[in-house]
């Protein structure tokens, strides 16, 4: 097994970005070509260093996490309002979680009074 060093390794990735940038392949192929295992290269890539010669966030072992974004859903509808005849009384309650807290509540009372 070859050892590459600091030097090698960034000539190498920087060989790779332009044969990629050029059209003539992919890093695999130039993985392939330059007879380096592509998990080793992807590994210099993720842990080098930056312009500014600063270990990148995988070599220090640390992990940048975006921000967390709301979910892009539409915004719900105003709830309609319900009305039901119960023994003859009217009852109108609005949205559907309205009416099913009033039956629950039912549901209890009557329990309550058996």
């Amino acid at each position: 097994m070859r050892t590459y060093t600091d030097t090698e390794k960034e000539a190498h990735v920087q060989e790779a970005l332009a044969f990629v940038a050029s059209g003539h392949g992919s890093i695999n192929t130039y993985c392939r070509m330059a007879d380096i295992p592509r998990t080793t290269f992807h590994r210099w890539v993720h842990q080098g260093k930056d312009g500014n010669n600063v270990p990148k966030a995988a070599a220090t072992g640390l992990v940048r996490i975006k921000k967390a974004q709301p979910p892009m859903s539409a915004p719900s509808p105003e709830p309609k309002p319900i009305s039901v005849d119960y023994y003859g009384a009217r009852i109108e309650v609005t949205g559907e979680d309205a009416l099913l807290a009033l039956l629950r509540n039912r549901r209890a009372a009557s329990n309550e009074l058996a």
